[in-house]
């Protein structure tokens, strides 16, 4: 795992504080739809807990795109009978940010949308009558 994490690079560490960032708003958002607050309140945090979530794995794509895209630049100017050996471990490297966003921005986004089903279907509570 630690191995992966350096391999990926910088690409990987701002995955993991995007995806921790969205976990604490997805159990805020979670306390508010399964607490006392109002629905709004769960509502709004629940949204933005899934767009963090989607955000995390659009930062995994885009450390994937930026280490191809470094690895294809390298392999120019390498010798041929290393060229193979050198784009798969580059490969490799990348992919490392494609699984990392996706780790990390799953669980962000599932709790996200359990916090959003449960702050829609809640129960409003009854309005109290004044008897006049």
């Amino acid at each position: 795992m630690m191995q992966a994490l350096q391999e990926a690079g910088w690409p990987a560490y701002v995955v993991i504080a995007a995806g921790l960032v969205g976990l604490l708003v997805a159990l805020a958002a979670l306390g508010a739809a399964f607490g006392a607050r109002e629905r709004q309140t769960g509502i709004g945090l629940s949204i933005l807990a899934i767009v963090a979530g989607i955000a995390t794995l659009g930062i995994g794509a885009l450390g994937y795109v930026l280490q191809m895209r470094s690895a294809f630049e390298a392999v120019a100017f390498v010798d041929a009978s290393m060229r193979a050996a050198l784009l798969a471990q580059a490969i490799s490297e990348a992919m490392n940010n494609l699984v990392f966003g996706g780790v990390c921005g799953a669980l962000p986004f599932l709790l996200g949308f359990v916090a959003l089903v449960r702050s829609v279907t809640r129960a409003r509570p009854a309005s109290r009558v004044r008897g006049d």
